[in-house]
Order: C-alpha cells, then sequence, then structure tokens
C-alpha cells in the first residue's frame, strides 16, 4: 500500500557550506583508494611511509574531481557525518555574524 504522506528528499550538502568536513572525507576516500591500489600491487601498506601515502593521495583528488561529489553524498547519507558537517556549517556561520 503506497503512503498517503509524501516522501521529503533529504537536502543536498553543499559543499561551500562545509568544506573541511568534505574534503578531510574526501582525503580519507583518496588514501583508501591509495593503499588498495599498492595492496593490489602487492606491496605491504605498512611498509609504505605515511607521506608517501598522503602525496599520492592528493594526486588522486586532483585526478579525480568525482571524488568530492561521491564524498557529498556519503556525507548527506551517514548521520554521523551530516552531524559533523551541520556542526561546522553553525560553526562557520557564528564566525560570519
Amino acid at each position: 500500500m503506497p503512503s498517503l504522506v509524501p516522501s521529503i528528499p533529504k537536502p543536498r550538502l553543499d559543499p561551500g557550506l562545509a568544506p573541511a568536513t568534505t574534503m578531510c572525507f574526501v582525503r580519507f576516500l583518496a588514501r583508501k583508494a591509495i593503499k588498495r591500489q599498492l595492496q593490489a600491487a602487492g606491496l605491504k601498506v605498512s611498509h609504505i611511509q605515511t607521506r608517501v601515502i598522503c602525496e599520492q593521495a592528493n594526486k588522486y583528488v586532483s585526478d579525480h574531481p568525482e571524488l568530492i561529489d561521491e564524498a557529498i553524498a556519503r556525507i548527506g547519507s551517514n548521520s554521523e557525518l551530516r552531524k559533523i558537517a551541520e556542526a561546522e556549517i553553525r560553526r562557520r556561520r557564528r564566525t560570519v555574524r
């Protein structure tokens, strides 16, 4: 039986409102992708310097801008990440006023 109450879609999180949260999650996704690539190449991630992984992740982000859209979608669909982003938005609005 269809619902009589129309569903209201969640608003899409604007990356400009929570740039720190968005970019932190983008870098997390990029590091995760780099680690998967290293493991697929047969290397032990624990033997690779963190600096090297971060440098490769930064390049990965610049080569894959679609990662930002993925991060925004995942932040919007995850209640914990959404709370963090909303807290950042509130902090930014307080400092602007």
